[in-house]
């Protein structure tokens, strides 16, 4: 594929090489003379141009964006990635992906700044960071969670209990809210998981996939598991309120949970103090030194999760290295630096320390568009393949409801347009540009595929 990268910064350049190892045709540009240069003496990456990345002769003529197959805007500017994705789109790029900031990403709708700026796919590596950790903390019971749309549909798996009032009762007889749906059941271990239907019943022990608004999932999860999926309301401490930790907290606002945040600067705690809910307490404090933390009764009040989401990576293990000293029962880290990472990987057993490296969070969301097939492999779940696809014009889909697309072995996660995120229901009618994901067997992916994009 010939793909085209704009900003060879953190994130840029590390995702870059990667790509060279798949001996794709990848070009470059980094406004920084000596950072472009520095890439260039490598002589790892095809092209490397130093230069604007919204400038409009450069990305037509120097990098002749029309015949990019994607186009990746990466720096660390919004409106620098904003404007390139325009200006590539206009000039004939194939598909382009833009990273913002968390705090667009999180604000944007209902302006929709993927289509003022003429963009396939917005990302915000702190909003990926945060649902990547969440998942860590939140909702003990599934071993499954995948949010979609902002996080405004979340897929989740919950096991079915004798207490539950379903137990022998096929899907068409239990009574379940509107837009939630059941997507797949694995009856037991040894047995396969499969794509649910309106007649499969349910049984003690099956682990169930669910989809939908998580407010409502909730609910049905716990009238499947037979009583509350969530018993247990853990006490958390995020180190930093920067944008890591600010997105983890915002993400934290609808639970049930104690939260603290440590922001060692005065006026960005007061800040944040201000944009959060109340539940949630930010304290003004260095979480860096252990007299600190031990003022602020760590130690003595248990804590279940401790979260260091600074930009540095030495005082992030730092903190956490106290917070092990003070019986914090699981640490967690964001590690930034490749080196570190892998070196902090090897002794994290050693150190009882979890760490999460927000670089590979973002190449493994951004792998997911190095395909030549006409869909994009989310995540392998229990019954199928969780897959995204847009629907194009004139294909069967276009203008088609929601049951005319009925394909067995397949189920409808989402459906993702202009109007917002929501799990379609029967008489939803499919238009061009939506984005459709679907839960679906090898098998009926192939057909369901078909039906989208022909």
């Amino acid at each position: 594929m010939r793909i085209i990268i704009v900003g060879a910064g953190e994130i840029g350049r590390h995702f870059a090489l990667s790509l060279t190892e798949k001996s794709h045709d990848i070009t470059v540009i980094e406004s920084n003379d000596k950072l472009a240069k520095e890439i260039e003496a490598t002589d790892e990456i095809n092209t490397v141009i130093a230069g604007n990345g919204t400038h409009p002769n450069l990305l037509i003529d120097q990098a002749d964006v029309s015949q990019c197959d994607l186009f990746f805007a990466l720096t660390s500017d919004d409106n620098t990635n904003l404007a390139a994705c325009r200006i590539a789109t206009e000039g004939g790029a194939k598909k382009t992906i833009c990273r913002v900031s968390e705090e667009l990403r999180r604000n944007e709708f209902p302006l929709r700044m993927d289509n003022l700026f003429g963009v396939d796919h917005l990302f915000s590596s702190e909003q990926l960071c945060a649902a990547e950790l969440s998942k860590k903390i939140n909702n003990p019971v599934p071993t499954e969670v995948e949010e979609i749309g902002l996080g405004n549909i979340e897929v989740q798996q919950v096991t079915v209990t004798g207490e539950s009032t379903v137990v022998g009762k096929s899907l068409r007889e239990i009574s379940l809210p509107e837009r939630i749906r059941v997507l797949s059941i694995l009856p037991d271990k040894e047995s396969e998981a499969f794509i649910a239907g309106p007649d499969d019943c349910l049984h003690v022990d099956d682990s169930v996939m669910l989809c939908g608004n998580p407010q409502q999932l909730t609910e049905t999860a716990e009238l499947l598991h037979g009583g509350s999926v969530k018993d247990w309301n853990p006490r958390v401490v995020i180190v930093g309120g920067g944008s890591y930790g600010f997105a983890l907290a915002k993400k934290m606002e609808a639970w049930n949970y104690k939260v603290r945040v440590f922001e060692r600067d005065q006026e960005h705690a007061e800040k944040i103090a201000g944009e959060l809910d109340d539940g949630i307490d930010v304290i003004n404090s260095d979480a860096t030194l252990i007299k600190d933390l031990q003022e602020e009764q760590i130690g003595e009040v248990e804590v279940d999760f401790f979260i260091a989401t600074t930009h540095n990576d030495v005082d992030n293990l730092v903190s956490c290295l106290h917070a092990k000293k003070l019986k914090a029962k699981k640490r967690l880290t964001l590690i930034h630096r490749t080196d570190y990472a892998e070196a902090l990987n090897q002794a994290a057993e050693t150190l009882g320390i979890d760490p999460v490296s927000p670089r590979k969070i973002v190449q493994q969301e951004l792998m997911r568009f190095i395909t030549s097939d006409k869909f994009h492999l989310i995540k392998h779940l229990p019954g199928g393949e969780l897959i995204e696809v847009t629907v194009r014009e004139n294909s069967k889909a276009d203008g088609a409801t929601v049951s005319d697309l009925k394909i067995k072995n397949c189920q409808l996660v989402a459906r993702i347009n202009d109007k917002g995120s929501k799990v379609p229901s029967s008489e939803d009618v499919i238009a061009a540009g939506d984005n459709l994901y679907a839960l679906a067997s090898r098998k009926a992916r192939k057909e369901f595929v078909r039906m989208v994009t022909r």
